[in-house]
């Protein structure tokens, strides 16, 4: 996330003057543990269900935008 601030006033911190910049195109990347058998990834507080590309012990989860946080749940398949 990037953002902006300008020089005006900003009522002593109560009114913070600052325009943040979502980031695009943004892919998190983990290193899986070997016994993690990574089920599909999800965002809890929403229930959708996230894309996502392995290659060995790599997980890539590419998302469009990244607003101040993303959580990201990535359940054990192994353990169903």
């Amino acid at each position: 996330m990037a953002y902006e601030t300008d020089e005006e006033p900003n009522a002593g911190g109560r009114a913070p003057r600052f325009r943040v910049t979502l980031a695009h195109d943004v892919a998190l990347r983990y290193t899986l543990p070997p016994w993690l058998d990574p089920a599909a990834p999800v965002d809890p507080l929403t229930g959708e269900t996230l894309p996502a590309n392995r290659t060995g012990d790599r997980l890539s989860i590419p998302l469009s935008t990244l607003p101040a946080f993303r959580l990201v749940w990535i359940p054990n398949a192994a353990q169903k």
